[in-house]
């Protein structure tokens, strides 16, 4: 069980303390009877997941996980232990949705509303082989169908081992059926992070070129490495580093004369499937994992208050839950003291703010339905450069995040607010040239609050979306969406911006994940982004 540790100076409850399974277990008898338990505040964003933190490092990555099992631990008494050659004669598969064993912490027979409820993940092959690596990408919610619907998404944390915890804040009494699914294996996210996300050239524009009355139609890519002859370079390294927008010049045409661009998602598929091929068994894209196990349980009721929560601000920690939804439109958020605002409330909080939306659609349905509810028509959306989308857009006019931080730079610092995100549109950039956009973003938002430093800088994050086919499940998967969240927190994370993340919001709801997500939850989003906007 997880315990809410209280400030006894202060005579109320200060900093969130959880007893809870060190990150450094390394056997399935430790994880699960909760052996060598300590005192831990938050995990740190990037190590619920380690696998694949390629974009931070890799010596960062193998140190982290040497530290944290039993040869880095044991490295001051190695005398005592055996380091001969371990032989085997065998083969080892990926991980199998059927063969892996998921168990209840201690049996799960006394669980109580306000407990965390652990469930033990252990990987297996499709011959029954343990793993002994972590790495496989899971997704977790517990929900209860009636009398009321509640929900809530389950926090996985990879040893890297082979096995897994996932917890889950009991919100609520009686009936919860708790479904795991592992949504791609760690061979699919390494074929995508080393033979997929790290190429150039994944996503390409048809654009038209006018001189005169002629037209002419060509291809355009983008590229951060390489060497290139007799094509058009666009470049602009203050907003997205050194990559360069590379095009065909149609004969008789000059570089100026390019008009408009587009891109669409059968061009982004044509490429996926190429990619598809390439894989040495296509079916970590086909099957998209698959449920381990569901399984029923049963919770208590008790006395137990829902724990003091801080009031919503700046960097945030990501506690164990992000919180629960209580009925099919109202989420509770455990994360910080968001609250379901009146729209006389709401009204109140927006009135005489100017909110500038920057990025993709998701943003926008925001604003639309801070218009349709409250008639509220100060909400500004900018869609970011190089968008896909079924629509011609003028190459000139193209918005990068340098030009709309300045165009806000011109607007009242004291009633202006920023809204960001960096996620959809962007699955096919290359990890390299992605990173080296948000970095640009960043200092240019480092230059805003310079100038504005009362200014709110709101981050919000990507959510999980639908993938119907196998190419869709290269260009565009749920593990891309996720990684971009964490690039987002390790690159925007601290610098007083407030993260509104709505991943585990959007993964427990009753609709099934799309991109544009369910009306209820951009309501939700509201509440909670207006809560950062006026904590009080």
């Amino acid at each position: 069980m997880l315990e809410w540790v209280t400030d006894s100076d202060r005579g109320q409850p200060d900093s969130r303390r959880y007893s809870i399974i060190p990150s450094t277990a390394n056997n399935v008898e430790q994880v699960r009877n909760c052996e060598g338990v300590g005192e831990v505040d938050f995990f740190p964003y990037n190590k619920y997941t380690p696998y694949g933190m390629e974009w931070t490092g890799l010596i960062d990555e193998l140190e982290w996980e040497y530290q944290h099992t039993i040869y880095g631990r044991d490295k001051l008494n190695r005398r005592s232990r055996d380091w001969s050659f371990s032989i085997g004669d065998g083969s080892l598969g990926m991980t199998s949705p059927d063969k892996t064993r998921v168990t209840l912490q201690n049996g799960g027979d006394d669980f109580r509303r306000g407990d965390f409820i652990h469930v033990v993940v252990e990987a297996f092959d499709e011959n029954g082989r343990p793993r002994r690596r972590g790495g496989d990408f899971f997704e977790a919610v517990m929900e209860r169908e009636s009398p009321q619907y509640r929900s809530t998404a389950g926090r996985v944390i990879d040893y890297l081992n082979g096995t897994y915890s996932v917890f889950f804040y009991a919100a609520w009494s009686g009936k919860a059926v708790i479904g795991i699914e592992m949504t791609f294996t760690r061979e699919a996210i390494h074929f995508l992070n080393t033979n997929v996300r790290q190429q150039d050239g994944r996503i390409f524009w048809n654009v038209v070129y006018r001189k005169g009355d002629r037209e002419a139609n060509s291809t355009c890519y983008l590229s951060n490495e390489g060497t290139w002859s007799d094509v058009c370079e666009y470049s602009i390294p203050a907003a997205i580093g050194k990559s360069v927008y590379l095009c065909n010049k149609p004969q008789g045409m000059d570089c100026q004369d390019i008009l408009t661009v587009k891109t669409s998602i059968s061009q982004l598929d044509e490429i996926a499937e190429r990619f598809n091929a390439q894989a040495k068994n296509p079916a970590y894209f086909g099957t998209h994992g698959g449920h381990v196990r569901t399984i029923e349980i049963h919770i208590k009721e008790s006395e137990a208050e829902r724990p003091f929560l801080p009031k919503c601000g700046p960097d945030m920690p990501v506690p164990l839950s992000d919180g629960f939804w209580s009925s099919r439109k109202t989420y509770s958020s455990l994360v910080c003291r968001a609250r379901q605002w009146s729209v006389e409330d709401l009204k109140r909080c927006l009135a005489g703010r100017k909110i500038i939306l920057f990025g993709d659609s998701t943003l926008g349905q925001i604003g639309r339905l801070l218009e349709n509810r409250l008639g509220y028509t100060n909400a500004i959306h900018y869609f970011h450069d190089f968008k896909v989308g079924p629509r011609d857009t003028f190459f000139w006019d193209q918005n990068f995040g340098i030009n709309v931080v300045d165009s806000v730079l011109k607007e009242p610092c004291n009633s202006t607010v920023f809204v960001v995100n960096a996620c959809f549109h962007f699955a096919a950039w290359s990890t390299r040239a992605h990173i080296e956009r948000l970095i640009r973003l960043k200092h240019a938002l480092k230059r805003l609050v310079t100038q504005c430093p009362k200014m709110p800088v709101i981050v919000k994050s990507s959510n999980p979306r639908e993938n119907h086919y196998a190419a869709q499940s290269i260009h565009s998967n749920n593990w891309i969406f996720y990684d971009m969240n964490r690039m987002m927190r390790k690159v925007f994370g601290g610098l007083s911006f407030m993260f509104v993340d709505v991943w585990d919001m959007s993964l427990s709801h009753w609709s099934e994940p799309q991109v544009h997500m369910h009306s209820d939850v951009i309501e939700q989003e509201i509440h909670l982004l207006t809560s950062y906007l006026c904590p009080e």
